[in-house]
């Protein structure tokens, strides 16, 4: 287990559902794994604009001007 869990410490871009084919177990349990002995835990790190508050939508099209219409403006 110890090794299993190295590999998983060296390459933290490693899927569940990729961990749990490799060593055989179901990825709830690969899951559960990794936030208990490993510490590590889920983070999104996506936009999503339409969750955008008045102020921060304001904000965007404050730094984005008029000028610039590559700018996307929500």
């Amino acid at each position: 287990m110890d090794e299993r869990i190295e590999r998983i410490r060296e390459d933290r871009h490693l899927s569940i559902r990729w961990l749990a084919e490799i060593i055989g177990i179901d990825k709830e349990c690969v899951g559960q794994i990794l936030r208990e002995p490993v510490n590590m835990h889920k983070v999104c790190a996506k936009m999503v604009p339409n969750l955008f508050t008045p102020e921060q939508k304001e904000s965007r099209m404050n730094i984005c001007g008029n000028t610039d219409k590559n700018c996307l403006i929500i």
